[in-house]
């Protein structure tokens, strides 16, 4: 049970990992839409 619930544990520590970094690029993707189209 102990390994099941450290695999467990890594497994969520690494996604929620991902869905930081989905989150910084998804904005950053965001923020650089929004100046392109207000330079133009």
């Amino acid at each position: 049970m102990n390994k099941l619930n450290l695999w467990v544990n890594n497994l969520v520590r690494l996604l929620m990992h991902w869905n930081n970094l989905l989150r910084i690029n998804t904005t950053s993707l965001i923020r650089s839409d929004v100046h392109g189209s207000g330079r133009i």
